[in-house]
């Protein structure tokens, strides 16, 4: 029309003969390319790089679970950060962005395993593929700490998808020990307190909750020796690279179980 100066890119598969590198320099150009007065960008995309978590306003999941349902558009249009602790968690969310580049992968998943680490994130597929339980189509989600699981969890609630969250109970010991100054016993009961919140935030029409019993390395077995010495995902991995199916705990094989189901 002579009256508008609009301007729209529809781009299908940008990704395609792109090396991962090259994508995400694409996906920047696109987006620098929207951000232009009278300029929108919309794109088809199966590429985790070309979804900015970010930017998770922009991110519609279109899909065909079958014909009788139909096509089905799945988009969040409200502040995922509003509330008093508004700033706090904004700024905990990207640092998440740099610490888990990978995360977009969400996305396209059948379900999503929200984790602590890359203990988890590690382990969990290695004793699936132990087990005879793997599927590609499950995404581990390394979310960079307990404290971050909730802000992951809205997200999976605004966009609908099916998930599970996975995390160490945390206890408090009875007696508190000696050595722990005020800090850490603030931060101890912060963590433990987390429990409630994970839990009372999860929807239940599309997300559980598995707790592990006090935390992985004690319910897997690992020596801490072998932690501090490897570090806790390779201490894992080495710890169960040489054990058959029925030497791997009932209770993370309970969880893995679950988690591939």
């Amino acid at each position: 029309r002579a009256s508008s100066d609009s301007l729209i890119f529809a781009i299908e598969e940008p990704e395609l003969f792109l090396h991962p590198q090259a994508q995400r320099k694409m996906a920047q150009a696109l987006q620098e390319i929207a951000v232009t007065p009278q300029h929108q960008v919309l794109i088809c995309s199966h590429s985790s790089h070309f979804v900015d978590l970010e930017k998770y306003r922009s991110i519609c999941i279109i899909s065909k679970e079958n014909p009788r349902d139909g096509t089905s558009v799945r988009q969040c249009s409200k502040d995922l950060f509003e509330g008093t602790t508004h700033q706090d968690r904004k700024k905990k969310f990207h640092a998440a962005h740099w610490i888990n580049p990978d995360r977009g992968e969400m996305f396209f998943a059948k379900k999503v395993v929200f984790v602590e680490g890359e203990t988890e994130k590690v382990i969990f597929p290695f004793l699936a593929d132990k087990m005879g339980c793997f599927k590609h189509d499950v995404s581990i989600i390394d979310c960079g700490s307990k404290h971050n699981l909730p802000m992951y969890i809205a997200i999976a609630n605004a966009f609908n998808l099916k998930h599970v969250v996975v995390h160490d109970e945390d206890p408090l010991p009875s007696t508190i020990p000696p050595d722990w100054n005020p800090d850490k016993i603030r931060e101890k009961t912060k963590t433990f307190e987390l429990n409630h919140e994970i839990a009372t935030q999860i929807n239940p029409d599309f997300g559980i909750a598995l707790v592990i019993t006090k935390d992985f390395e004690q319910a897997a077995g690992i020596s801490l020796n072998q932690v501090d010495k490897k570090g806790k995902a390779l201490a894992a991995v080495d710890f169960f690279g040489t054990k058959g199916v029925d030497e791997i705990p009932i209770e993370l094989k309970s969880i893995v179980t679950e988690i591939y189901s």
